[in-house]
């Protein structure tokens, strides 16, 4: 996410939340009228920014999205829970706050009773559906939350694990083919291009891990981002592998194969898309794009192993380590 974008969205949403929630009396109503596309960008974004929760489902077709646990107190108990966010059938919007659990004295999370939901989980579920509702009348804050929701990999990653090809190529043409995106990720390589005829002096690889479970404070990450960027600057040329840098380019290609991303990016939008990237449309495959698919299938074969248990979860980190080092 871009760091003005962070800025600007933080104090626009905890200034609508907080000022929501300062109300005298909260009451809670679904939003009418709408549609995924307009409200879930601007939701998720209240979430992330007001609770710092990520997402750990997200369903266009039921069009829901569910986050993972936020941690609150209540007194002296405390407790968490996740919001669900959904548009019923007659195009309605509603937030849930669900799965309620406490600490015990044994700290250990218990769910609470359904009729538990006490005032504080009412005033968060309030508040959070009107600062949406107020950031809806905001058409420059709804451009920028699209723009993030749309291009965020960990929203991409969420959809793509069970969308069909179709649903992905219609996704890819409309939210990302062409933009612009910038992510922070995990510098991989650099070397010369060697097809001088593509206008691009560098070829780079990346990485990125999306977070695909949330456990309080800790993460359990999936590396499953590899990333190709073709550019003329040497600003990566002494960057030593293994660094986190900010990534900016243009979406040229996308390639989904068993839960993992192959990319291109461009640093111009006007520049061809290099003929040897993983996804050219070439009668011939290059040899960049066999290899490259060679490593996705040698994935999916290790997560088979892993899955029958044929190989330690040890063993898998491992080897998927060295693939991606490639």
């Amino acid at each position: 996410m871009k760091k003005s974008l962070i800025l600007i969205l933080t104090v626009l949403t905890l200034f609508t939340f907080e000022a929501e929630c300062k109300k005298p009396k909260v009451k809670y109503s679904p939003i009418p009228n709408t549609s995924l596309e307009q409200v879930f960008p601007h939701a998720a974004a209240v979430l992330y920014l007001s609770f710092k929760v990520g997402f750990e489902e997200f369903d266009y077709g039921k069009r829901l999205l569910k986050s993972t646990y936020y941690e609150y107190y209540t007194g002296l108990t405390k407790q968490r829970c996740k919001f669900l966010c959904y548009i019923d059938d007659s195009k309605t919007f509603h937030i849930d706050v669900t799965e309620v659990q406490f600490r015990n004295s044994n700290e250990i999370w218990e769910n609470t009773s359904p009729s538990s939901l006490f005032k504080t989980e009412e005033k968060m579920r309030a508040g959070v559906i009107e600062s949406v509702r107020q950031g809806l009348q905001k058409p420059e804050y709804c451009k920028e939350n699209k723009k993030w929701f749309f291009r965020d990999p960990n929203i991409n990653s969420l959809f793509f694990e069970n969308a069909t090809d179709l649903a992905g190529e219609r996704w890819f043409e409309t939210h990302l083919k062409d933009k612009e995106i910038d992510w922070h990720v995990n510098f991989v390589d650099i070397e010369k291009n060697s097809d001088s005829s593509q206008n691009y002096k560098y070829k780079e690889t990346f990485t990125y891990a999306t977070s695909s479970l949330s456990l309080g404070s800790i993460d359990f990450s999936t590396m499953n981002f590899f990333i190709v960027n073709y550019t003329n600057k040497d600003s990566n040329v002494l960057t030593q592998k293994g660094d986190n840098l900010d990534l900016k380019g243009f979406c040229r290609k996308l390639h989904y194969d068993s839960g993992m991303f192959f990319i291109t990016l461009t640093e111009e939008l006007e520049s061809p898309i290099p003929v040897n990237s993983v996804q050219a449309k070439l009668q011939e495959p290059a040899k960049e794009e066999k290899s490259v698919l060679e490593v996705a299938e040698k994935l999916k074969q290790l997560k088979e192993l892993l899955d029958l248990e044929a190989i330690t979860e040890d063993e898998y980190n491992t080897e998927k380590a060295k693939l991606l080092g490639r």
